[in-house]
């Protein structure tokens, strides 16, 4: 059994808590031990949570005890962060954040054997993706859109919201802090770019160094005359390795609509890494929230508890296979449909007529109209 401390439980603390123990068997079965939250630590004992652990507001109730062998902390403040961090390393404790302040600030953290997927991008494996999936790489650069406030903000301004508008939408939608500074000066994605920049690149970085501009100064003409020329405006965090040196900085660009990263919409976040290898890999998903959060939080557990306990050969279950859902088929023929098949004609080409088909099974159709030989394709469409 790995026995956890926790230290915070607000919107992403309790979502920890529902993963663990929603899918506390499916745990199991991807670690090979039980999880079980022992204590936690909150500001405010007399709120009311809906946990069946001891709380307290000492974190050294997680630290002194010695059955707990990792300690989460989802807190958000800086130097007790960074105070719990060091004194859990010291002691031989796992130690797990989703602070990303912290971390930008003390850069050291993020070489050492700690886990903070949830720092940067929510739900989406972007730190693994550098450490993990990229690791035979030199990485040469990192373009992101990695703070929903900003995006969804900028995309109401695109439908015609004022600035102040669109950030009132955003609040009272949950989406961003009642002081949303940190998000619309650019600070955060700085944060969050140096996160990723000090993992890719190998080293501290000043936050100085990095050229920060937010999205307060954007007016509604300036996304008007961007889209009639093409563009998206976005707030992208951007690193560039060259010749020269590594350059960072976050702010406005126009990206051309066709571009990944323009299609990164509302409050979702998207990440281009460029290997010297495998060239670009684009990653999309939602950046924020109590359990996309959470989500990787859990992978960071299980990653903890993979690494401590090695996992031992099992018998694994036979996993049965459902039949396919019908779906509607594109099915392009060289004569008309046969008239016991419903489906819908849109255009002609030549000879070749152009249907949709309810939905049906592919292996179905395909019986229903070998009898055609070589002028029929079929494809499904996806919803």
């Amino acid at each position: 059994m790995l026995q956890i401390g926790i230290v915070g439980l607000g919107c992403v603390g309790l979502s920890v808590v529902e993963i663990l123990n929603k899918h506390a068997d499916l745990l199991v079965q991807r670690c090979g031990h039980q999880l079980m939250i022992k204590k936690g630590v909150v500001k405010d004992l007399s709120k009311k949570r809906p946990v069946d652990f001891a709380l307290s507001t000492d974190i050294n109730t997680l630290l002194d005890d010695p059955d707990i062998n990792l300690i989460v902390e989802l807190s958000g403040q800086v130097e007790l962060a960074y105070k719990l961090a060091t004194k859990a390393l010291k002691r031989g404790k796992g130690f797990i954040t989703a602070n990303k302040a912290m971390l930008a600030q003390h850069q050291e953290l993020i070489h050492s054997p700690i886990g903070f997927e949830a720092s940067v991008g929510g739900g989406i494996p972007l730190i693994k993706a550098l450490k993990e999936g990229l690791a035979s790489n030199a990485i040469l650069g990192i373009q992101g859109v990695i703070n929903g406030t900003c995006n969804f903000i900028l995309e109401q301004m695109d439908l015609g919201q004022s600035f102040e508008n669109a950030l009132k939408k955003a609040q009272d939608l949950g989406y961003a802090e009642a002081n949303a500074h940190l998000d619309t000066s650019g600070q955060d994605s700085a944060h969050k770019l140096l996160i990723l920049s000090s993992l890719a690149f190998g080293g501290q970085i000043a936050f100085e160094g990095v050229a920060v501009q937010g999205i307060e100064g954007i007016s509604n003409t300036d996304l008007m005359h961007a889209k009639r020329l093409g563009y998206r405006l976005k707030l992208l965090a951007q690193a560039h390795k060259s010749a020269e040196g590594l350059t960072l900085s976050v702010g406005p660009v126009l990206l051309p609509q066709e571009h990944m990263l323009a299609q990164v919409q509302g409050v979702m976040n998207g990440a281009v890494f460029v290997g010297d290898s495998v060239g670009e890999t684009f990653y999309y998903g939602a950046g924020a929230g109590g359990l996309a959060t959470a989500s990787a939080v859990v992978s960071d557990i299980l990653d903890f508890c993979r690494q401590k306990h090695a996992l031992k050969l099992k018998t694994l279950p036979t996993i049965a296979l459902a039949k396919k859902a019908p779906k509607p088929h594109y099915v392009r023929l060289g004569r008309p449909m046969p008239k016991n098949i419903p489906a819908t004609l849109h255009f002609c080409a030549g000879q070749e007529h152009i249907y949709t088909t309810q939905p049906t099974h592919t292996q179905e159709l395909q019986a229903s109209l070998a009898h055609l030989g070589a002028q029929v394709q079929i494809y499904p469409l996806l919803a």
